[in-house]
């Protein structure tokens, strides 16, 4: 998309940053827009350069402030614009914003909140020179040079959906020690969310890229691709799908594809 950027993070921060999101709307037309996120993993900072936001589906719904900061979310959310806006987002797995930041996430998830409310002083002089910066690639800059100072990972971390598979080998020794119970109050701990949650998020953005790439060569089958992407069968798959994004498979494709308002899901990858 010409007015959207998606960056992934470079190998030093792998493990670190999912993506940084560059998205520029301020030479559309001047209409309000309506942005649908599903429910993630992550952790994201946002910056709204121009133009803003409202936590809802119009301009009744709270107003958020130039800088928030998103836990993990269970539920899809939605987000609507009065005017074109300019953003700038950096996706952060939620264990290694745990540990950059000291945020307890149990009490951040699906919570959106000013970064003034809940980064210290360092991470918001660091907020505040990305909000003055002057382009986005200089924005781009100093967010990765920031992070590469704070991230310190224990071991060597990987990218993409095998995040979580990094997670479970690093927590299984954990889990054998110390039991079910307690085993999943350490993952909630450190990604705010319970194993069977983070799964589910996972398991959606493999499916709907199972989904995409089975479009492109005509081979669309969706009690199969349920089965491969590890549902019990093609109901519990559009169960949690609707759960996660709030519709169906075959409109979250097809509104993937061409409704704007679903942005975030074209850039999946």
């Amino acid at each position: 998309m010409a007015d959207t950027h998606v960056i992934l993070a470079p190998a030093a921060l792998h493990g670190c940053v999912r993506a940084f999101i560059a998205r520029d709307k301020t030479h559309a037309p001047q209409q309000p827009a309506l942005n649908h996120f599903p429910a993630t993993q992550f952790c994201t900072i946002t910056w709204f350069l121009h133009g803003q936001a409202h936590l809802g589906d119009s301009g009744a719904s709270p107003l958020l402030d130039r800088v928030v900061v998103s836990g993990p979310l269970s539920l899809p959310l939605v987000t609507w614009n009065p005017a074109p806006v300019h953003a700038f987002m950096v996706i952060l797995y939620p264990d290694a914003f745990r540990q950059m930041t000291g945020i307890d996430l149990t009490a951040m998830t699906g919570q959106l909140k000013a970064a003034r409310e809940v980064l210290d002083a360092e991470w918001m002089a660091f907020a505040g020179a990305v909000l003055a910066a002057g382009s986005d690639g200089e924005r781009l800059q100093l967010a990765g040079g920031f992070l590469r100072k704070q991230w310190q990972p224990a071991t060597p971390a990987v990218q993409g959906a095998s995040w979580l598979r990094s997670l479970s080998a690093r927590l299984d020794s954990v889990q054998r020690a110390i039991g079910e119970r307690q085993f999943e109050r350490k993952v909630k701990q450190l990604t705010g969310q319970s194993m069977q949650t983070l799964r589910r998020n996972s398991r959606l953005e493999s499916a709907l890229l199972q989904a995409r790439a089975a479009v492109n060569n005509g081979s669309l089958d969706w009690s199969q691709l349920a089965m491969d992407a590890g549902y019990s069968d093609q109901p519990h798959f559009c169960r949690e799908v609707r759960r996660l994004s709030g519709v169906a498979p075959g409109e979250l494709l097809r509104r993937s594809q061409d409704d704007d308002g679903y942005w975030l899901y074209r850039w999946w990858r």
